[in-house]
């Protein structure tokens, strides 16, 4: 009970101040006025003058009357609340006078995020946030119609709200040049085609400002608005635009999910397989069903692609049921016309609950086993009967639920947590906009470590032809700046490297299947680091490359990788050809690993291939 009366005084505190001090005002006024009424009626302003006087009087503790002489009942308690009602009143005073002055020391000084939008979405991307770090400046400037009730609470969690227009958004002092250098993040979250006319507006102040390349933050749910900006970003040369997704970072947050494991109840045979048909069948394959191709589909696809790249010899699969596949499915070929050499993609055009689709889904599943499950269409009834139907089937599954209602996450969880391998939910709540994998850096982060090892083994191992040195030795040597590399870069290769960093994951799962004791058993423990460890000392050789790849093991995961590469240019609708990065065309996309490795000038390369592995392997063995 005491914490609900608690809660219920947080939530309602001003109100309630308010509500007593207004008391405390009227019935001081009104005793008052009984008191004097009888004495000054035949002179109303002498009278208005005393009662005025008197009840500024009562509120400070004092009155003209003597407790002991005979007054009206409302004076009286005018008398006694009046202590209460002051110190109410002052504190009141105090605290929001504080408040102003805590505000302004915590934003005299630059730093903290910049975000544009006073709505849901920047609500819940600051709460995540000040979870993280109860100490972030945040200041928040609503360009268009905001919700009061939003406004509101933001300003209870200490955020300084503006509203501006675009026209005075020049003279906002949050908007100095000396601000919006020292931004931690600028954060765009105003809706479609606000945020089109907001980023103008940007790219205007940027340029009378003077800088060069301000880094800005897109939050978009439109596809179109995407392809439009990205079609006219020589409109925009003076911002540098991250465009986030929303639909994909759910995604993402699935992929990064420590329970979405890529093949469930696989174990290598042990020992480590010698040949590469051995490791193939050891490592297995993924073979997923996908319940719906809306754009969140489309989503997962374009990431399974990338994520779920694991065995070198099979294509991984995905089994699509949607009731309009064929009309989503060529409109996706329109898009991604490379994405069939990535994935072994088939479709059923029906609902997921009727005779014929269930009768499909289990021939597919007669030819290969299911390993994941996914529901990306919000449909809770038909999605749920149709995972009743068929719990037998999926035991063995991870199962991903999309569920963006919480009230349907509680009952999903109660039903099916013990049903399957792993059951998840996910949705686009609260937790989409992954701080620590989209605004912390963390896998922005690996990718600038990628970025560097891949510009130190270019400078040592493509353009020096001897250097007889290790990787180790070569960072030591080689003072490079991974932030300055990075900014350097192309925007393709920026994503490129984040992709790699995504996949890191998946890498630590191939290498665990390989060795699946690895923590526990020393000599496994040993045997890996002995490999990897040799490769680390001799990638660097010319002439050690073909010893190299002759380690079954070593060569099927610079396989590995180089098939990831493929897929992740595949999803991007390049092509092969002679280089030409304009145009999409590279010389080396070629998934088939032994006509790669066939060719002698991309056989030195292997080096890009393999540097991820040694890597986690370099993490794991300290």
């Amino acid at each position: 009970m005491r914490k609900i009366l608690k809660q219920f005084y947080r939530n309602h505190r001003d109100v309630l101040v308010g509500s007593f001090i207004a008391l405390g005002v009227i019935i001081a006024a009104i005793g008052a006025y009984q008191a004097y009424a009888p004495r000054f009626s035949e002179r109303p302003l002498k009278l208005f003058t005393v009662v005025l006087f008197d009840t500024i009087k009562l509120l400070l503790f004092s009155s003209r009357i003597s407790i002991l002489e005979p007054k009206p009942l409302l004076y009286d308690i005018a008398i006694w609340l009046a202590p209460f009602s002051t110190l109410v009143t002052m504190f009141t005073v105090l605290r929001q006078t504080s408040h102003k002055v805590r505000m302004f020391t915590k934003y005299l000084f630059r730093g903290g995020y910049l975000v544009f939008g006073i709505n849901q979405r920047a609500l819940e991307l600051i709460q995540v946030h000040l979870e993280l770090d109860k100490f972030l400046k945040v200041v928040c400037i609503g360009i268009y119609k905001n919700n009061p009730a939003i406004f509101s609470e933001m300003n209870k969690h200490k955020v300084m709200c503006l509203q501006s227009s675009l026209d005075e958004l020049e003279k906002v002092k949050f908007m100095s040049v000396r601000r919006l250098m020292r931004y931690e993040r600028i954060i765009v979250l105003e809706n479609e085609p606000q945020m089109y006319a907001l980023l103008y507006t940007l790219n205007k102040l940027a340029s009378n400002a003077g800088i060069n390349r301000l880094q800005v933050y897109a939050a978009y749910r439109n596809h179109l608005f995407y392809d439009h900006i990205t079609g006219h970003i020589d409109q925009l040369d003076r911002l540098s635009i991250a465009y986030i997704n929303p639909d994909a970072l759910a995604i993402h947050e699935l992929f990064t999910h420590p329970h979405f494991v890529m093949l469930p109840n696989r174990k290598a045979v042990m020992p480590v397989p010698s040949t590469r048909v051995q490791l193939s069948h050891a490592i297995g394959s993924a073979h997923v069903l996908l319940l719906g191709f809306n754009a969140l589909g489309v989503e997962f696809v374009k990431q399974f692609a990338n994520n779920g790249t694991i065995n070198l010899d099979v294509i991984n699969r995905v089994s699509i049921i949607s009731s309009s596949f064929a009309s989503q499915v060529d409109a996706f070929k329109l898009n991604y016309p490379q994405a069939w050499r990535a994935l072994d993609m088939r479709g059923y055009q029906s609902g997921i609950n009727s005779q014929t689709a269930q009768e499909w889904l289990e021939a597919s599943c007669r030819e290969q086993a299911y390993t994941h499950v996914v529901f990306t269409e919000d449909s809770f009834e038909d999605n749920m009967e149709f995972l009743l139907r068929n719990k037998a089937l999926f035991s063995s599954c991870v199962v991903c639920f999309y569920s963006p209602h919480t009230e349907h996450r509680a009952v999903l969880e109660d039903v099916f947590r013990d049903s399957f391998f792993t059951f998840l939910t996910y949705g686009d709540a609260v937790s989409i906009y992954r701080p620590d994998i989209i605004f912390r850096d963390r896998v922005l982060q690996m990718a600038k470590s990628f970025n560097l090892q891949y510009e130190i083994a270019r400078r040592s191992f493509v353009i020096s032809d001897r250097v007889k040195h290790s990787l180790s030795g070569m960072q030591k040597s080689l003072a490079l700046d991974p932030e300055k590399l990075w900014v350097e870069m192309c925007e393709h290769r920026r994503l490129s490297s984040t992709a790699m960093a995504m996949h890191q994951r998946t890498k630590k799962e191939l290498i665990h299947l390989l060795y699946p004791d690895v923590s526990t058993n020393s000599n496994l423990r040993e045997e890996m680091i002995r490999r990897f460890g040799y490769a680390l000392d001799t990638l660097t050789d010319d002439h050690n490359t073909d010893t190299l790849l002759q380690d079954p093991l070593l060569s099927y995961l610079a396989g590995v990788e180089h098939l990831r590469w493929c897929n992740f240019h595949y999803m991007s609708d390049w092509t092969f050809g002679e280089r030409d990065d304009a145009n999409r065309v590279h010389d080396f996309l070629i998934a088939d690993w032994d006509l790669f490795l066939s060719d002698e000038s991309r056989r030195r390369t292997i080096i890009y291939d393999l540097l991820p592995y040694l890597m986690i392997t370099q993490d794991r063995a300290g």
